[in-house]
């Protein structure tokens, strides 16, 4: 036995506190949400420049008349592609936010940090990157429905 009033008789054991998987999940499923819809009016702008560009060039005539029209149209499929994706990660985002669908929101996650398949990478890779943390963890695993 010590003398030593600093050193206690008994080990102080404490709990971890449990995590609130809803809470833990909120921060990263807004952010998720909020690169989704950033990246859907940066494909609409796209778009709209996309068209105007095919527009304008193919109004000049001459030897680049054809290939200013194919580089719009596949613009707007690059555009319609990334809208997709933007709408596929709000839609996961909400899955999560809600725990519902553990596959489809680890996919909204994981498609917000793809850099040519995000419809905004600067939001998507810190954001899918912290939801992937916080959902591979196992009581917010088994949280979901």
């Amino acid at each position: 036995m010590t003398d030593n009033p600093n050193i206690p008789m008994t080990p102080n054991y404490q709990t971890p506190n449990p995590i609130d998987p809803a809470g833990a999940l909120k921060g990263p499923a807004i952010g998720l949400m909020v690169a989704g819809i950033v990246g859907i009016l940066v494909q609409a702008i796209s778009a709209m420049l996309n068209l105007l560009g095919a527009g304008l060039g193919a109004a000049q005539g001459g030897d680049q008349a054809m290939m200013n029209m194919f580089s719009g149209g596949v613009g707007l499929v690059f555009n319609v592609i990334g809208t997709i994706l933007g709408a596929v990660i709000i839609m996961g985002a909400l899955k999560m936010k809600n725990l519902q669908s553990y596959g489809f929101a680890m996919t909204a996650a994981i498609i917000a940090m793809i850099p040519c398949c995000s419809p905004c990478c600067l939001l998507g890779l810190p954001f899918g990157i912290w939801a992937l943390v916080v959902m591979m963890k196992p009581e917010v695993k088994a949280a979901f429905r």
